[in-house]
């Protein structure tokens, strides 16, 4: 296996161990989190989305990662965010740099709700700019580029986008659900959609419920057939 085969490998269970962190803080994100692969792609310069894959440089991603796996798993939300809230399939009325820069805020600050009322650390802000000093007023991340892609393809680029609008519709769905089971309601879906990311879910106390310290075996008298033991 070459090197570069080996960071594409590790750049992958990266990203799939940050995956796997964030479920357990928005496990209501399950639809959103299964809609998006990964490729290594030495093209691009940092990481980003078409709303299909994430494209990471490994170059990137590995320093990244060494630098702080809470910059990381913050920047795969903010990528998710992106493609929920229908960012990179909206053609953009202003000058694009005003209007990634806007898109960036707004999911920057759903995520730094989250982080505040739930205490987590595991997304806690760390930038990073081309010296590898530190930057917590800089909100990129990813490559917004990379919605061109999904823009200029006609059937690909709606077929991607309606996807999407059914995750989105999957996720509100089912954390409108479980607020309904809790006798409570909200009035708008953007109330429904912040709620998704506050959500946390203890999963040990669902595990306990299968736990056995031993097996305990029992004789199956209807089922047993002690013919072959005549022979």
């Amino acid at each position: 296996m070459s090197d570069m085969d080996r960071q594409e490998l590790l750049g992958k269970r990266i990203l799939q161990n940050c995956r796997n962190e964030l479920y357990l803080d928005f496990p209501y994100l399950d639809g959103a989190f299964a809609s998006l692969e990964y490729e290594a792609d030495n093209s691009i310069i940092t990481i980003g989305t078409d709303g299909e894959k994430i494209y990471f440089n490994p170059t990137f991603l590995l320093k990244q990662y060494i630098r702080g796996p809470e910059t990381v798993r913050r920047g795969y939300l903010h990528m998710l965010l992106h493609c929920l809230y229908l960012h990179i399939f909206m053609m953009p009325d202003k000058e694009i740099d005003e209007w990634n820069r806007e898109c960036d805020s707004f999911v920057e600050e759903l995520i730094d709700k989250s982080v505040q009322e739930s205490g987590s650390c595991n997304l806690k802000k760390r930038r990073f700019n081309e010296n590898g000093t530190a930057d917590v007023a800089d909100d990129s991340f990813d490559d917004h580029t990379l919605w061109q892609r999904t823009a200029g393809q006609a059937s690909g680029g709606r077929r991607t986008k309606e996807k999407w609008e059914r995750v989105l519709a999957y996720t509100s769905q089912n954390k409108t659900g479980t607020r309904s089971r809790a006798g409570t309601q909200t009035t708008s879906r953007q109330e429904e959609l912040d709620e998704i990311y506050r959500s946390r879910y203890d999963y040990r106390k669902f595990l306990k419920q299968f736990c056995r310290l031993r097996e305990e075996v029992e004789l199956d008298t209807e089922s047993f057939d002690y013919i072959f033991y005549r022979f």
